[in-house]
């Protein structure tokens, strides 16, 4: 029987975890910094591994200061179980890992700046971050003004082109089937999305998802992008620290809160649950009502994006 490659097995072990797309993604990414070309680099079949090498995996994890820390010993977490999974699968296989306290990993000394993500960030950024989409990819400018409306990346993501309701100006994601929640545009970003729907409503697919990308055929956005985008555009506009899609939430609901808008409000405008009212019972003037609130507590009204 011919031996299964290192992709295979790799396959073999992650279709444990089947049941989770998030899981198998994180675990394989994991994997791919002792196997990819880019970082560790084991060009070995993974039998014919030496704790040497394991050891030498376990130095490179503990001094790559290009990742936070805590990615790097769950990298090593994903590692180690992989080995023991092959271990426990095929009795020919053994290594011996290491002992090691990953709890005790201290990052490497490092003189350089390092950024970091911002929690919440100011008005004048956001406009800032437009403003710099704007001028080289709408579909990328679009999406952020999207999110900078509150939804959560996950729910940008997994938007669909008919969740857009250009009439009433409102957009009703369908991604979590427990919550009804709905997120109120300006005329502005009503005209953009015009626009932009006519030119997607155009493309040869048969997938519904609002963004796409085009890479040997059409694909929903991953999850990965989006931040990858946002950092790139932070690094160029010079931000010392950047901002990532959970700083536009956390941002809209901070400025919010100072402009006084109270705690129910402020869980309505983000999609919490307040009542066992859900927008299946609203009437026209429901929407309204809320469409009102969107308008009194916005942030962003004095500013151009």
């Amino acid at each position: 029987m011919k031996a299964k490659t290192n992709e295979e097995l790799i396959q073999q072990y992650l279709n444990r975890y089947r049941n989770s797309k998030a899981s198998m993604n994180m675990r394989r990414s994991c994997l791919n910094y002792f196997f990819g070309a880019n970082h560790f680099n084991f060009k070995d079949h993974i039998f014919k591994i030496r704790r040497g090498d394991v050891m030498d995996y376990r130095d490179y994890l503990k001094n790559y200061i290009n990742v936070e820390i805590e990615t790097r010993r769950n990298k090593w977490a994903v590692f180690t179980s992989f080995l023991n999974y092959l271990m426990d699968y095929y009795e020919e296989f053994s290594i011996r890992i290491p002992s090691i306290n990953v709890e005790n990993w201290t990052p490497k000394k490092y003189t350089g700046k390092v950024n970091k993500r911002e929690r919440f960030t100011s008005k004048e950024k956001i406009e800032q971050v437009m403003a710099y989409f704007k001028a080289r990819n709408f579909k990328h400018y679009l999406i952020f003004r999207i999110i900078a409306l509150g939804l959560r990346k996950g729910t940008a993501i997994n938007l669909k082109w008919y969740e857009v309701d250009l009439k009433r100006r409102l957009i009703h994601p369908h991604e979590d089937k427990k919550r009804d929640w709905i997120f109120y545009f300006d005329e502005e970003l009503a005209k953009y999305l015009e626009i932009y729907l006519k030119e997607r409503k155009k493309m040869d697919t048969n997938l519904d998802y609002l963004f796409l990308t085009n890479y040997r055929g059409y694909h929903k956005y991953s999850a990965k992008v989006f931040n990858n985008v946002l950092k790139n555009a932070c690094e160029q506009l010079g931000f010392e620290n950047y901002i990532t899609c959970q700083t536009f939430r956390a941002t809209i609901n901070n400025l919010r809160e100072k402009m006084g808008c109270q705690t129910k409000d402020l869980k309505r405008l983000l999609g919490h649950k307040i009542t066992d009212v859900t927008i299946k019972n609203y009437t026209e003037y429901d929407y309204e009502d809320h469409k009102k609130l969107s308008e009194r507590w916005n942030p962003y009204k004095f500013i151009n994006l």
